[in-house]
């Protein structure tokens, strides 16, 4: 329908993912975020993926920015619209998770759980 594809056409687009991982970052409260130093840890959780994100700044951030650098590095690595359809939950970490992998590793998992 013409009403909704009008509602579509103002949004903006959605934020692809980043090529290289390695030299990416985000900003947050004024600060540029490595990306090469995120570690993760997820497991399937409701349908999708319950992602636990560690970075050394997250400890230093008020809460509001810490789900912010949260959803931006996982924008940065799986795209927006990946990221909002697979991962259901969010968990700023001050510590490393047990098990935990990079971002890139992140990326190849959800491509091959979309597979």
């Amino acid at each position: 329908m013409a009403l909704f594809r009008r509602r579509r056409d103002r949004l903006p687009p959605a934020q692809p993912p980043v090529e290289d991982l390695a030299t990416a970052t985000v900003e947050v409260d004024g600060l540029e975020v490595d990306l090469a130093r995120v570690l993760v840890g997820a497991r399937v959780a409701g349908g999708g993926l319950a992602v636990s994100l560690y970075h050394p700044l997250v400890e230093t951030l008020p809460d509001e920015s810490r789900q912010l650098l949260g959803r931006r590095a996982l924008a940065a690595t799986l795209g927006e619209p990946v990221a909002s359809l697979v991962v259901r939950e969010l968990h700023p970490a001050e510590v490393t998770p047990i098990d935990g992998f990079d971002l890139p590793a992140l990326r190849a998992f959800v491509d091959g759980l979309r597979r």
